[in-house]
């Protein structure tokens, strides 16, 4: 078995459906593929919240006629008969009046969580059913009768294991399983969601679970590239990449993967391939372990950071700086991305958050402190950077752009420099040109 996992760009209109339908036809052993919602259907979806913490019904109203539109139009464009046509129609306003439920509700976290679970549910619905309406079999499951999470809220593998089997036991001619991404069970019980980019992670936590032979996740590039294609031309995709290289690259901004994508796959060693939906020939990124060569492979980076200088004073006698600061850091759920030991302090770099006022006003209570924002955090991501030979022209180009901070990971698998963000385009693309285009030159040669 294999699983698939498509998003929100992949299921865009009617046509994506059909490369879709295409793909899935195209591979002949048994799958599950997973679903999240159309694109921009969840964007639309957390409007609607922000309409019913404001209490604004007539506007949530509007939201919710929008989505019926957008999904019953996309019905409209698909190449199947009348009857079939008005049958999901009638499904899609049968889920959105439970939608419209919520209009009335007083706003709560679980309220939200539940709302915007919906467009996993209205997409795969709507592919199912299409899919059925052509003659390809195939059984729809619900994500919140199988995809449970711990009291940590991780997901619990061992109660999705059970359930999943349980209900693959009750299906076992179907060949075609259709599920969603994204939408979980908590340990009350209550829908919930494994947050934004979350599909991707439904996908690998189904196929750990399950033990399958590989999977896949499909969206509108074609696997990891060498550098972020939002902000430098002629990138390129990279074949192969370990477990650990992913994750990293994942963790400093590769939008391509959520970060905790792989996670589910490594004790198991079940190889991940990222693929493109719109160019499925195309080689992609295979993900696995130790199955990359060393060197540098990528460049990623990270927005919204900001940067922090800590001092002692004489009155912190009796407590450590360290141990106060990153108690500090733990109470407000600030992971420290870079570290730096200064005179009498320290440096640090975090994410910035709406916590963040209060957190500086709690540390300003015992220490003198700087802060500079906004920041980016680049990330050059590799296997043993350092024994690689093109590891000089990293150095030649740190040579002329302007960095706050650098830090060396032990093991040699990334270095971050620490950039004002409004440089990082250009640092990015000085960057990308000695180690990827001047490289390749001189290996020409």
């Amino acid at each position: 078995m294999k699983v698939l996992k498509f998003g929100g760009t992949s299921l865009g209109s009617a046509a994506c459906l059909e490369k879709v339908r295409d793909i899935i036809l195209n591979i002949d052993d048994s799958k599950i593929v997973v679903c999240s919602a159309m694109a921009g259907v969840t964007n639309i979806l957390v409007k609607l919240v922000e309409a019913i913490e404001d209490n604004q019904k007539d506007r949530g109203k509007e939201i919710v006629l929008q989505l019926q539109e957008h999904h019953k139009s996309t019905v409209d464009l698909l190449r199947i008969d009348a009857k079939a046509s008005k049958v999901l129609k009638e499904s899609i306003t049968s889920i959105v009046k439970e939608l419209s439920s919520f209009i009335d509700k007083t706003f709560s976290i679980e309220l939200k969580n539940q709302i915007v679970t919906f467009g996993e549910v209205l997409s795969t619905h709507i592919f199912s059913a299409y899919l059925a309406s052509i003659g390809v079999n195939n059984t729809l499951l619900m994500a919140q009768d199988f995809m449970y999470t711990d009291v940590s809220g991780s997901p619990d593998i061992n109660t999705i294991r059970k359930c999943l089997n349980d209900i693959l036991q009750t299906h076992k001619e179907e060949k075609l399983f259709i599920t969603q991404g994204f939408i979980c069970k908590d340990v009350q019980g209550r829908v919930n969601n494994l947050g934004r980019g979350g599909s991707d992670y439904s996908g690998t936590i189904i196929g750990a679970a399950l033990q399958v032979e590989e999977v896949q996740i499909w969206s509108d590039i074609d696997g990891v590239h060498n550098n972020d294609p939002r902000y430098i031309d002629n990138t390129s995709s990279i074949p192969l990449l370990s477990y650990q290289e992913a994750s990293v690259l994942a963790s400093f901004g590769a939008k391509v993967l959520h970060p905790q994508t792989v996670k589910p796959l490594v004790e198991l060693k079940i190889p991940l391939y990222l693929k493109n939906t719109f160019a499925p020939s195309a080689i992609g990124t295979k993900i696995g372990d130790n199955i990359s060569p060393p060197g540098i492979k990528s460049i990623a980076v990270k927005d919204n950071m900001v940067w922090l200088k800590i001092r002692d004073t004489p009155k912190n006698e009796n407590y450590s700086l360290f141990d106060k600061v990153f108690t500090l850091c733990n109470a407000y759920q600030f992971p420290v991305v870079m570290m730096d030991n200064v005179e009498n302090g320290l440096s640090l770099v975090i994410e910035k958050t709406d916590k963040i006022s209060e957190f500086l006003y709690q540390l300003k209570q015992d220490f003198d402190i700087d802060f500079d924002l906004p920041y980016s955090v680049i990330c050059i991501g590799g296997n043993s950077i350092m024994k690689d030979s093109n590891r000089r022209n990293v150095f030649d180009a740190l040579g002329v752009i302007p960095i706050r901070m650098i830090s060396f990971e032990s093991a040699g698998s990334y270095v971050l420099l620490l950039v004002k963000t409004e440089e990082k385009v250009n640092i990015m693309q000085q960057l990308h040109q000695k180690l990827f285009h001047e490289h390749v030159e001189l290996d020409m040669v």
